[in-house]
């Protein structure tokens, strides 16, 4: 991008800003380093025209896609605020999105964020790799504790959803922490446990509409 900048005055940004290939995995970019430090670095190299892509289809991500595109139509008007003032942004929406649990909802996002801490994080990474559940394994128990706060706290339908929905990353990667555990367990209890946790996955995404991937669907 500076390398362009140099050439020319008038650069054009299509940046992606989700998992293409695994929808419902957390996609950690929500940080003012670095959502603010792209934004700041394009304004410096002379990017005026910008789309983020911070969703793969039409429907919900699974994750924290609400939050996402809110930061950044207010860093497109103003890509030098301070962290401050993200932070601001971030907490305001949350509260309005979320509903009487948003602080429970930014502190799961925030321990998320330090699981992944100094990782580069791919627009078609495979969460199968185990790698994201490896991130998160110290931190998942106390994350899911926080949503399932925030969702108690909820005074309406939408508010519930709204963090149900966002918690369906979690519960993506608690259950691939978790499975082979309990599948292969002698334990009839977390035997069956495996099968109601992964249907009741299943039927969250299902609810919200979010598909594992829209851009790459499964072979026939």
């Amino acid at each position: 991008i500076k390398d362009w900048s140099e050439l020319a005055t008038t650069l054009f940004i299509w940046d992606y800003n989700n998992n293409f290939s695994h929808r419902g995995t957390p996609f950690p970019d929500l940080t003012y380093d670095i959502l603010a430090g792209n934004m700041k670095l394009f304004a410096d190299s002379n990017v005026r025209g910008l789309f983020l892509q911070g969703n793969a289809g039409m429907g919900n991500n699974g994750e924290f896609d609400r939050v996402r595109w809110y930061l950044e139509a207010k860093l497109s008007w103003d890509p030098y605020m301070s962290e401050e003032e993200y932070y601001t942004h971030m907490k305001e929406f949350m509260e309005g999105f979320y509903g009487d649990g948003w602080e429970n909802v930014y502190k799961a996002l925030m321990l998320l964020h330090t699981g992944f801490e100094g990782q580069h994080i791919g627009v078609f990474d495979n969460p199968k790799e185990r790698w994201m559940s490896t991130a998160l394994s110290g931190c998942i128990d106390q994350i899911q504790a926080y949503m399932d706060t925030a969702k108690l706290a909820s005074e309406s339908k939408a508010q519930f959803e709204a963090v149900d929905c966002s918690q369906i990353q979690f519960d993506y990667i608690y259950l691939d922490i978790h499975f082979n555990k309990w599948y292969k367990s002698t334990d009839p209890e977390l035997k069956q446990k495996s099968y109601d946790y992964s249907l009741a996955l299943q039927n969250k995404f299902q609810k919200y509409d979010v598909n594992i991937s829209d851009a790459y669907p499964p072979p026939e």
